[in-house]
């Protein structure tokens, strides 16, 4: 039988509906209420009482709470109270100890000009908070949690030698979360990328070992409130990306004490070392061999014969080559004058005995195209060059002094033989016509006239002389004659003195070109020595390491 309730029945159906919901959600709420009371209570006991470090257990039912709800209700109970801008201590007396580690994971480049070390490194710190502790038995086993940095206290660590521009160097601005642990331990780990200055020693560049600080301290809180120490001897290198340039040695850790102008207590710092060496294939094949390249081929310039050309071209255009090289370098290393670098040094060295190269072939072209006429070799050089340094290295000239002198002795007598008061004139015809002249013959004049005859008295039958037409006629010859002659043996003495000069300006340029000669080896074997020389001592100067 089908009965319609009244709408009296209907109201008394929803009041009983509504007092049941309101019931069970009285229930539900019940424990939440208690928890933050009693969280409340002990954190108010904790910061009162220093030996209660722990919330306390008074809390019933809360482990039966989803996981999501126990965490949120963590989070609420912590903060609800909590400053950051408090230091963690319970008395102001206490230090706070804040351990750092960090993580060497790229050595991403060192600006040898700026003296700036750009390093990515994963930085570890860690420190104790008591006001961020709790039971993690009544939060459904929570024992730690991520929180957000701008939420809780954080040490102001920063690096001393920051060379960011952008930045204070400041360890505070990482935006990771910070895991906090139910004992209160913080433990801040984040990748940052430093630019840090760098002393740049540049003696035994490109052989050179660098060693680059990381300074870390905190900026205000002086040793007696934040005490910083390291957490290991030296840094974590497992992850260590290799560079191409340079070969990490190590990064050893020290803890320092230090006072400053401002303040009489100490402030300490953890500083990190990183040690670097360059690795010098890169320069061994791109500036010292191309450079000894070079000066080899200046050797070669000493090989070629004065009288080519290209002999001075080839010198001078190794000396701009070095010359380029030595601006490479300039723009590599900074400019500085604690020391000067090795490679320097090698390049000036190198620099100096092209130089010397180019001086001496400037002095071979100079002597072996000097001419005689103008320039005579004085006789110091003669002495020093020709017959010191011509033995040394075993260089002289032809021996034909003797055939000169002979030629012009020769020469000589033969002139010496015309050569009278009134012009030159022939001996033979001299003798000839000199006995007419003064009455009497020369003694090979027999068959004119003179005979072996003699009278009683022994005086030679003499023949009748010949006329005095005859005689005339005679010396009018005997003067065209010896015209004839002084004029010949005028233009032959002046060929025999044309052929004299001719022969001692050939000689004395002989001269000239056998000191050219002597003096292109004496520059070779200066330059080859004093290239072994540099680089032996260079060689030598090269830093040892294990």
């Amino acid at each position: 039988m089908n009965r319609q309730l009244s709408p009296r029945s209907w109201c008394l159906v929803v009041i009983i509906l509504i007092i049941v919901i309101s019931a069970n959600s009285a229930v539900a709420n019940t424990p939440t209420r208690a928890t933050n009371s009693t969280v409340a209570g002990t954190r108010d006991r904790a910061v009162s009482t220093p030996s209660s470090r722990h919330v306390s257990q008074s809390t019933k039912g809360i482990t039966n709470m989803s996981p999501d709800r126990a965490e949120l209700s963590l989070f609420r109970d912590l903060f609800d109270r909590y400053d950051k801008r408090i230091r963690p201590a319970l008395r102001k007396e206490e230090n706070i100890t804040v351990t750092l580690g960090i993580t060497v994971f790229q050595l991403i480049d060192l600006d040898e000009r700026n003296e700036i070390m750009k390093l990515s490194i994963w930085v570890r710190q860690r420190w104790n908070n008591p006001f961020l502790r709790w039971n993690s038995t009544h939060y459904d086993g929570i024992t730690d949690i991520n929180v957000n940095p701008a939420q809780v206290w954080k040490p102001d660590l920063a690096l001393y030698n920051n060379a960011d521009q952008s930045s204070d160097g400041s360890l505070e601005r990482f935006q990771q979360q910070i895991k906090v642990s139910s004992d209160g331990t913080n433990l801040w780990l984040a990748p940052i990328i430093l630019l840090s200055s760098c002393k740049i020693y540049v003696k035994f560049f490109p052989f050179d070992e660098q060693h680059c600080e990381l300074k870390f301290g905190s900026w205000t809180y002086d040793g007696f409130h934040l005490d910083l120490v390291k957490e290991a001897a030296e840094a974590d290198l497992k992850k260590f990306a290799k560079n191409g340039e340079w070969e990490l040695i190590g990064v050893p850790c020290e803890r320092n004490l230090l006072k400053y102008i401002c303040c009489d207590a100490p402030y300490p710092d953890v500083t990190y070392t990183v040690k670097i060496r360059r690795r010098t294939l890169f320069f061994f094949f791109n500036m010292i061999i191309p450079c000894l390249v070079i000066v080899g081929l200046t050797i070669l310039s000493f090989y070629l014969p004065p009288d080519s050309g290209e002999r001075l071209s080839l010198v001078i255009t190794n000396l701009l080559a070095m010359t380029v090289f030595m601006l490479l370098v300039a723009e590599i290393i900074p400019p500085t004058s604690d020391a000067v670098s090795i490679i320097s040094t090698f390049y000036s060295c190198c620099l100096f005995e092209v130089g010397v190269a180019l001086i001496g072939t400037c002095v071979v072209l100079k002597y072996h195209f000097n001419n005689p006429a103008i320039h005579k070799m004085p006789d110091w050089l003669r002495f020093i060059v020709l017959r010191c340094l011509g033995k040394i290295f075993h260089k002289k000239l032809r021996n034909d002094e003797n055939l000169l002198e002979m030629s012009g002795s020769f020469e000589r007598r033969r002139l010496s033989t015309l050569r009278t008061d009134n012009g030159y004139i022939d001996t033979i015809t001299a003798r000839r016509f000199s006995g007419s002249i003064s009455g009497k013959w020369p003694p090979d004049s027999r068959s004119r006239g003179m005979t072996d005859e003699r009278d009683p008295n022994g005086e030679p039958f003499l023949d009748p002389g010949p006329s005095q037409l005859e005689l005339d006629g005679k010396n009018s010859l005997t003067k065209a004659i010896t015209q004839k002659q002084g004029t010949i043996a005028n233009a032959l003495e002046k060929l025999v003195e044309a052929k004299e000069t001719e022969d001692e300006e050939g000689k004395q340029r002989e001269e000239w070109m056998m000191a050219a000669s002597i003096m292109d080896s004496l520059f070779m074997w200066i330059f080859f020595f004093t290239l072994v020389g540099s680089l032996t001592a260079l060689f030598f100067q090269l830093p040892k390491y294990d």
